[in-house]
């Protein structure tokens, strides 16, 4: 009995510690509040950011670097053109490491996204659901890793976040698009990631259905919408390979039968919401987030209609297989979508309720953020091995690098050997500057081309490799098991963190 008294003072005690705190924030400047969602990310990510390597994926993205001249960088950049040229550029500041520059500007990006988020929800719902929803940002799996990455995602949730307050209400629409401010910002975005010319698209869309458009407006559009005319070889080019649909084939929506449907419906949703809450999130939580959307709808229709016709919009496009939904980065877009229909749920919630319901909320996400918040990104210590590797004068070793690592051993190898600059394709390419090494691909270890390939590994007594266990073994072990094939042993296992083995092999006969 006396532990039950115990627990029902501490509660009210709680309670009315929380109604204390907000409503002091209440009372604050509106951009004091912001710095708790701006606080609450840099707790986040202090164990994650600046690694001293990037994994072999963001490394691909600074390859452009090795570029001397722009004019061979026009045609670089895949569905993000402008991001290849802003790495470039970036390239050219000699003084910090470039990794860090990209990723600082990343995270400059973030800020940017949270400021319209947090903007949209105050402006709307009030400061406490501001608060609420920036911490579900700065909080999502997906968000913090990519945020500290070298990828170009944070373009396109800034650009999201910017969209999604844009059409916040028809005032503001209407100031928008009358200003000369939000063409230019759509230029710089889908030019920086052509999957931003979808957002833009249903914007204008959404625009003319809703306003009176005058021919000025018009010509604006037309304007904005340059980049995608430019690049649209691009992106019709890399939606029509064979490899697009066979490497996104389980995030699209394909199946024939109801329950196929039903079973890749619920698949991609419950790895999207995994990658935006998976602090909190469990598979149990999929129906709670379909009956938040759908409630969303039957509270309001019109409120956020934005925001829930660009999410089936999305969806349309998953069906036609045209965009990949559940992979996490591709999500990534649609998240200030999502966190405007809870914050719909939420302002409903909270007028039928007592107000400190929600600040109490917010309290219990903080606190789980704070104690059983795991950022993550994935590290892959190579430096350690080209060290090592910068010791070795022996010219009857071998230096054999897997395919998946050698983004990560050709960029800080650099660094420790030095590079050269070579012609390629009437370009001068800076590359690494260290005789005998070899890159083993999945292609190379055909058997056809693999007994052509080994042949000049095999004039070397000793072996040094160097890859990643993967789940599906990967070229490491594939090239590991031809080496044992061919008379070398195991002479040392070394494994560095997060998985990078640097083996040494030697031929006994």
């Amino acid at each position: 009995m006396d532990k039950l008294i115990l627990i029902s003072l501490l509660n009210n005690n709680i309670i009315v510690f929380v109604k204390a705190l907000f409503d002091k924030l209440n009372n604050l400047n509106i951009k004091y509040i912001y710095l708790i969602p701006s606080i609450l990310y840099f707790y986040n990510i202090h164990e994650i950011v600046y690694p001293k390597n990037y994994q072999q994926d963001d490394v691909r993205e600074l390859y452009i670097s090795n570029y001397l001249d722009f004019s061979c960088v026009i045609d670089a950049g895949d569905n993000h053109p402008l991001w290849t040229y802003l790495i470039w550029i970036f390239s050219k500041i000699d003084l910090i490491e470039l990794g860090y520059i990209v990723s600082t500007f990343n995270i400059f990006l973030l800020f940017g996204a949270i400021y319209f988020i947090f903007k949209f929800s105050n402006e709307k719902y009030g400061s406490s659901i501001a608060i609420l929803i920036s911490t579900l940002l700065v909080s999502s799996p997906v968000v913090i890793t990519y945020s500290v990455s070298l990828k170009q995602y944070m373009l396109e949730l800034f650009f999201s976040s910017y969209c999604l307050y844009v059409t916040k209400d028809n005032e503001t629409l209407i100031s928008k698009f009358n200003s000369i401010n939000f063409y230019l910002v759509s230029i710089f975005f889908v030019s920086g990631s052509l999957v931003n010319a979808g957002i833009f698209a249903f914007v204008v869309v959404y625009y003319l259905l809703v306003i009176k458009v005058d021919k000025l407006i018009l010509r604006y559009f037309a304007l904005s919408g340059l980049p995608v005319l430019f690049f649209s070889n691009r992106i019709l080019d890399k939606i029509s390979r064979d490899s697009y649909s066979s490497y996104w084939e389980n995030y699209f929506i394909t199946n024939s039968d109801s329950i196929g449907i039903f079973n890749k419906i619920s698949f991609i949703f419950n790895m999207t919401f995994k990658s935006y809450f998976g602090f909190v999130y469990t598979d149990i939580l999929l129906f709670l987030m379909f009956f938040i959307i759908l409630f969303s709808f039957l509270i309001n229709f019109n409120s956020n209609l934005f925001s829930k016709c660009i999410i089936f919009a999305f969806l349309f496009l998953n069906i036609l297989q045209l965009y990949p939904l559940g992979t996490g980065r591709t999500d990534i877009i649609l998240f200030p979508f999502y966190l405007s229909l809870i914050a719909e749920v939420v302002f409903y919630i909270q007028s039928k309720l007592n107000s400190n319901s929600i600040n109490f909320l917010t309290s219990v996400l903080l606190l789980i953020v704070l104690i059983n918040g795991s950022p993550f990104y994935k590290q892959e210590h190579i430096t350690p091995a080209l060290e090592e590797i910068k010791q070795i004068n022996d010219k009857n070793t071998a230096i054999v690098i897997s395919s998946e690592q050698y983004p990560s051993f050709e960029y800080y190898g650099q660094k420790v050997f030095g590079s050269k600059l070579i012609k390629k394709s009437n370009c001068h390419v800076y590359s690494l500057s260290l005789n005998d090494h070899f890159i083993i691909s999945r292609k190379s270890l055909d058997v056809e081309k693999f007994n052509t390939y080994s042949l000049e590994i095999m004039q070397f007594t000793k072996i040094l490799l160097i890859g990643i266990e993967l789940d599906s073994r990967g070229v490491f072990r594939d090239f590991e098991d031809e080496l044992f094939n061919s008379g070398y042993v195991l002479d040392n296992l070394k494994l560095f963190p997060d998985g990078i083995y640097f083996n040494s092999y030697e031929l006994r006969d």
